[in-house]
């Protein structure tokens, strides 16, 4: 996009917006959408396609979205306001760095330095679930382990039941059987 078309177009974007100072929100006053995951985000059309408001503000006033990365509104900077655009307010990072920057069960629990009992999540106190994302804390789970195999022997020795552990094998005395020939002392050598 050359400088004068993305003059015309940012020049049609600002038609959209209210702002409020140069360092408060700019409210878009265009399209929102009102569901699903962008769900209070603004809407623009550029170059042919639909843009979220703020990458569209992003794209315009700052330059190129790396490859890989979103934008993301700057929570230091008290916006939290999804229908804001003001470029001030805007950051390209990584959807992980984006994630833990929420307010989503991902990003308070990467937060956590210590399991609900208190243990740490460290390196010998810690182990994970599938693909890294669910850790756990190895001496709660050794806990609960050892008193849910507690309560399950407790119930199937009131129903009655035999458990491995219970069973007393007597031990086989080794016997020579008869076949076998005695060991003469001059072989042995």
């Amino acid at each position: 996009m050359t400088n004068e078309e993305r003059a015309t177009i940012a020049e049609r974007f600002l038609k959209y917006v209210k702002k409020n100072g140069d360092n408060g929100c700019w409210l878009w006053l265009g399209s929102l959408d009102k569901s699903g995951r962008a769900a209070g985000y603004g809407r623009f059309q550029m170059s042919g396609d639909s843009w979220l408001a703020h990458r569209a503000a992003y794209q315009l006033f700052i330059g190129e979205i790396p490859d890989g990365y979103v934008v993301d509104h700057v929570r230091k900077r008290d916006c939290y306001n999804r229908a804001c655009v003001n470029p001030k307010h805007l950051e390209a990072v990584t959807p992980r760095e984006n994630t833990l920057r929420g307010f989503g069960p991902s990003s308070r629990n990467a937060q956590r330095t210590h399991c609900r009992k208190g243990h740490p999540y460290d390196e010998t106190n810690t182990f994970y679930g599938k693909g890294k994302r669910d850790r756990r804390c190895r001496f709660c789970s050794r806990v609960n382990s050892k008193s849910t195999n507690q309560r399950l022997r407790a119930a199937a020795r009131k129903r009655g039941e035999t458990l491995p552990t219970d069973r007393k094998r007597p031990k086989k005395p080794i016997t020579p059987s008869i076949a076998d020939p005695p060991i003469s002392p001059d072989a042995r050598s």
